[in-house]
């Protein structure tokens, strides 16, 4: 039941950003709401092989999506997911204002390992340009996304002790 709910958890995302994302663009800055599903889910999931096969999975998506090399994407969710699962156990301790924090800059690092891998960009525009303009407002984007998202991610995925889901 648990697969099916993260079936159709990623696959209305997907349809939602594709066919949204230019309607709810602020600016010329676009949300990334799949990379947002993946750290919520990160802080919510407890078991590690889960987070990197929906990292993956997600990853595959955005790149399929995005028309651009083949796999930048999904390195950025798997490190970020990774990133985000080990930082959960020291930090977390079950905090909103700190899951919010820690996808506001697990966006940031995501974007900019981005940004460094696709050089030819940086190279166009300097990656001060890209962290101001594009970077930061796009984490804050994330930001906001995250806070209306990570309360129905955890009340779908977290098991509660006594219940099967």
């Amino acid at each position: 039941m648990s697969k099916l709910r993260l079936i159709l958890w990623v696959g209305i995302i997907t349809v939602f950003e594709t066919v949204l994302s230019r309607y709810i663009s602020i600016g010329s800055i676009f949300p990334d709401i799949l990379f947002t599903f993946v750290l919520c889910y990160a802080l919510s999931e407890s078991k590690p092989v889960s987070i990197m096969g929906t990292a993956t999975v997600c990853g595959i998506i955005a790149d399929c999506m995005s028309g651009r090399i083949f796999g930048n994407y999904l390195a950025v969710y798997i490190i970020c997911a990774v990133g985000i699962f080990i930082l959960r156990d020291f930090i977390y301790k079950e905090s909103f204002l700190v899951a919010l924090l820690l996808v506001f800059m697990a966006t940031i690092f995501g974007k900019s390992i981005f940004y460094l891998i696709n050089i030819s960009i940086l190279k166009q525009t300097g990656y001060i340009y890209s962290l101001i303009e594009i970077i930061v407002p796009e984490a804050v984007y994330n930001t906001v996304i995250s806070a209306l998202l990570f309360p129905f991610v955890k009340k779908s995925f977290v098991r509660k002790v006594g219940t099967f889901r």
